[in-house]
């Protein structure tokens, strides 16, 4: 898309002026005075309007101004946009502001929302399970990581003050970053020690390299944090447990 940004002001001008007015005169008296015309050309997804108005389109357009104005140009990209750039007699990426003296013409460059590059074909999918009842899930695409949980049995926390909670930690996504990393918290009201309670669950980790065997290996930690209802001070916590996993199978 670089090659609008080097045509002439005459021929961004040509191109928006077709099919849409151009310079024009005004009759006073037995004289007539000829207006200098804008012209504005918007490539991609959004719109351009003026200040005093006169210019609002995608696409191409032109108007008359009376010469000498100051025409505030403002870009509006759509919700699937973003602006770029100008071109012509504008450049930069703010709005732009154009004295129209004489014949004037502006480019307008919009693009596509930015998007995230995906994570590394490194990351395979399929099942990994590790130390400590660590299993967990990613499936084709190797976009997340699904049902990141302990298994039965391999859980607890004991609380200070008497109660222990063994509920197996669980959490059911997390988006794998172009890094190889992942992130992932929940919580949920619970009874611990016949109290009420929030139990908080986070879990991180990174897929990494393949192991002497040949399978592709993740680690990182998991942890449990309670807090007790109506006395805040008062909670508990797993602290973070390593862990490391292999694909299996």
């Amino acid at each position: 898309m670089r090659l609008w940004l080097s045509m002439s002001v005459a021929a961004v001008a040509a191109v928006a002026v077709t099919g849409a007015s151009g310079g024009g005169t005004v009759a006073t008296g037995e004289t007539a005075e000829t207006k200098p015309t804008l012209a504005v050309v918007v490539v991609g997804s959004g719109r351009v309007t003026s200040k005093p108005a006169g210019i609002s389109c995608p696409g191409k357009c032109a108007a008359t101004f009376a010469a000498g104005t100051r025409v505030l140009l403002t870009p509006k990209a759509n919700n699937r946009s973003r602006f770029l750039r100008w071109g012509g007699n504008c450049t930069g990426a703010g709005a732009c502001s154009v004295r129209v003296s004489a014949l004037a013409a502006v480019a307008a460059q919009f693009v596509g929302p930015k998007t995230q590059p995906s994570p590394t074909t490194s990351v395979e999918p399929g099942t990994y399970q590790g130390n400590g009842g660590v299993l967990l899930f990613v499936p084709a695409g190797a976009r997340s990581v699904q049902n990141f949980s302990i298994t039965q049995g391999f859980f607890s926390v004991n609380c200070g003050g008497g109660g222990s909670y063994g509920t197996p930690l669980k959490i059911l996504t997390a988006t794998i970053k172009p890094d190889r990393s992942f992130t992932a918290k929940t919580s949920q009201s619970g009874v611990v020690g016949g109290a009420n309670a929030t139990i908080i669950s986070s879990a991180t980790g990174r897929f990494q390299g393949r192991d002497s065997q040949g399978r592709a290996t993740a680690s990182g930690a998991y942890r449990v944090d309670i807090v007790f209802a109506g006395t805040p001070n008062r909670r508990c916590t797993s602290n973070d447990v390593p862990w490391t996993g292999t694909r299996t199978g």
